[in-house]
């Protein structure tokens, strides 16, 4: 599959940056890697946790903040609870 962004200069560098930092070769590889990182992501969101980086002494905590994983899991929390509801009994009479 072949894949054609247009993007800002300023994105285009940050990408080649950290393409250098971990010397990653292809753009392939690249976006491969950030598709992992993005899964893992919304997989944790969408079991209702958070993600976070810590310092080794977990006395600091950052929560990562993306729309993309704030729209992930709240569409998760609508069908946890449209679930939650067909289980429900209708109660007798009803």
């Amino acid at each position: 599959m072949r894949i054609q962004l247009e993007v800002p200069e300023t994105i285009a560098n940050r990408v080649r940056n950290l393409m250098k930092e971990a010397d990653v070769k292809t753009y392939s590889e690249f976006f491969g890697y950030a598709l992992t990182g993005l899964d893992w992501m919304a997989k944790e969101r969408r079991q209702g946790r958070m993600v976070v980086s810590t310092d080794p002494g977990f006395t600091q905590v950052k929560e990562l903040s993306m729309p993309i994983l704030d729209t992930i899991s709240h569409k998760a929390e609508e069908l946890k609870q449209e679930e939650e509801k067909k289980k429900k009994p209708v109660p007798a009479g009803a």
